[in-house]
């Protein structure tokens, strides 16, 4: 089952992890890739902090949206309906989940930002 135009699909919470470990370890891409990838834009001032390229989000968790009270930052997506796939590279964490919800997008980024700042 699929979205019509939002490249959205179904999945399960177990296949999302196996897909998103092989995503960022190496298995589907080079791993050297991600440091050659150096446009990430900013998106519009409602999505702030997220910055996006390469097909993924990057958040970063030491700034001014965390107080600077994080370290690094997590790099994955979220989903129009909740779902939520993402890495902590500084403690090579991988967290998914789905909110079920449509209501606040910003749910399940704030959320994955909040799982990875309590493994500091």
């Amino acid at each position: 089952m699929s979205s019509r135009a939002s490249s959205g699909c179904v999945t399960t919470a177990r296949e999302l992890m196996i897909f998103i470990k092989a995503f960022f370890g190496g298995e589907l891409f080079d791993k050297l890739i991600f440091d050659r990838l150096s446009s990430y834009n900013k998106l519009q001032a409602s999505m702030w902090p997220i910055c996006y390229g390469g097909g993924y989000m990057r958040i970063p968790l030491n700034g001014v949206a965390t107080f600077f009270r994080g370290k690094g930052e997590i790099k994955g997506h979220s989903g129009s309906t909740g779902s939520f796939a993402f890495y902590y590279p500084v403690k090579d964490l991988f967290f998914v989940g789905d909110l079920n919800q449509m209501a606040n997008a910003a749910l399940p980024i704030k959320l994955s930002m909040r799982i990875a700042m309590t493994t500091i």
